[in-house]
């Protein structure tokens, strides 16, 4: 027993003799290091929130875009629809005026009735 008591109390001054100077730097160390860490995760949370708020902007202005784009050809096409209704206008006109002045060509230089 008082074998064992030496060996454990030899045991104990080993360990009490051991220079822990090295692992509290370590530790210190590593403490600095998770402070830096947290800073440097809250500027990116403040990045990315600031990133994501002018990619919404972005995408608000580029749907605005779009949609005014959208709006102008639709008004294209149908103003396209308009004057393609009038060229036909036109040429019924001409159709009509010139077999007029062929069955009737004794109206041919007659001036329009303005009241009609």
């Amino acid at each position: 027993m008082t074998d064992g008591i030496s060996h454990g109390h030899a045991t104990l001054q080993r360990v009490a003799t051991i220079d822990l100077s090295g692992n509290i730097l370590a530790k210190d160390r590593l403490e600095v290091l998770m402070v830096a860490l947290v800073s440097r995760n809250a500027n990116l949370e403040t990045i990315v929130a600031d990133a994501v708020k002018e990619a919404g902007l972005i995408s608000a202005d580029v749907d605005g875009m779009v949609t005014g784009i959208q709006f102008q050809d639709r008004t294209r096409q149908r103003l396209e629809h308009v004057v393609d209704t009038l060229h036909l206008l036109d040429r019924a006109l001409e159709e009509i005026k010139s077999s007029t002045t062929t069955t009737l060509p004794e109206l041919a230089g007659a001036a329009p009735d303005i009241e009609w």
